[in-house]
């Protein structure tokens, strides 16, 4: 005899923690822009801005100490709020990054 286990009660929110970082989101029309992460979990993270994201649009993260993740917004505001989870897919040498130098833009202390 076989059990059936529903899906969502293997899905749990992860706990989520607050955050206040600046980050960059790449967008796949190769633009970017500046963003800011107020909360983060294992499975995605809040992020604010000054534009609107769509919902189910995917965006490359460049998160200082993290490095770069890909996520996929699931909810967003025309205030700029977005919810994204975080995604398992490369991130090609091809794409554009962050010059070795401009890792300068995560750092918060001065010299």
């Amino acid at each position: 005899m076989s059990s059936v286990i529903a899906l969502d009660s293997l899905i749990k929110r992860a706990d989520r923690h607050e955050v206040n970082v600046a980050a960059l989101a790449f967008r796949l029309d190769g633009t970017s822009l500046g963003v800011t992460i107020r909360n983060i979990s294992y499975n995605g993270c809040l992020i604010l801005a000054d534009a609107a994201f769509a919902i189910g649009e995917k965006l490359r993260l460049a998160i200082p100490r993290m490095g770069e993740i890909r996520a996929q917004v699931r909810w967003s505001s025309n205030e700029g709020k977005a919810g994204a989870c975080f995604i398992l897919e490369e991130i090609r040498p091809d794409e554009p990054h962050l010059p070795a130098k401009a890792g300068t833009w995560f750092s918060t202390s001065s010299g």
